[in-house]
């Protein structure tokens, strides 16, 4: 997928409340919609920031982590409205102002300001306990998408959780609480990798109360070669 639209990656920005260095990434307003394919991505919407990532961030190929051997993905992303969503948005357009639901939905994701900041020291490893490779090879159920374990960094998106407040209060779609985060890395199981790892509810999802229930651990960025 290409880039949808310019990134401003001219300063590292420190903040201040945990004194950390983090990136700033301006990503404006822009023309966008959800995907209507009639494939497994319908009525999906990412955020693609592949060029923003390989710019700043030198990472390696390969990562052997006591979890395994993880591969660094070919695109990065932020997801904004994932697998997850589907059924709520399908929902709200199957209704009685279906089409003028898509059709604003799509004008939210176009007036939002997507600007957001990474912070290397968020990396972690995410380990997914409801793993199931027999529905990634199959392509079916809802593990089919999930990985087995994945790395991932934090971010730091204002207007993702404004967005997600604007379609509950004009949409009627709620989509929760954004968990905001890049995969990098994801654990190479041959034919049985998968996508990446839902994680729109990360507390939740530690606690062991949300699809899929995850583990959780802190990674040396040095192990990133930011």
């Amino acid at each position: 997928m290409t880039e949808s639209q310019p990134f401003d990656l001219s300063e590292f920005v420190d903040d201040s409340r945990d004194g950390t260095s983090s990136l700033r990434v301006e990503v404006p307003p822009a023309p966008r919609g959800l995907i209507r394919d009639g494939g497994a991505k319908d009525y999906t919407y990412i955020l693609p920031v592949t060029a923003a990532i390989e710019r700043v961030m030198n990472m390696r190929t390969k990562l052997s982590l006591p979890e395994g051997e993880f591969n660094r993905k070919k695109e990065f992303h932020v997801t904004v409205a994932g697998f997850g969503a589907v059924d709520a948005i399908r929902t709200a357009i199957a209704g009685e102002h279906g089409t003028g639901v898509a059709v604003a939905f799509d004008r939210l994701l176009s007036e939002t300001d997507f600007s957001f900041e990474i912070d290397p020291e968020s990396a972690k490893v995410i380990t997914n306990i409801d793993y199931d490779p027999a529905a990634i090879r199959s392509g079916e159920g809802r593990a089919r998408f999930e990985s087995q374990a994945t790395v991932a960094m934090d971010v730091r998106m204002p207007g993702m959780a404004a967005l997600y407040d604007k379609m509950r209060a004009e949409l009627g779609i709620d989509l929760g609480k954004p968990a905001s985060h890049i995969t990098l890395y994801i654990k190479d199981n041959a034919d049985a990798t998968g996508l990446g790892i839902a994680v729109t509810n990360y507390a939740a999802q530690l606690r062991g109360e949300a699809f899929p229930r995850i583990e959780s651990r802190p990674i040396e960025k040095s192990k990133l070669s930011f």
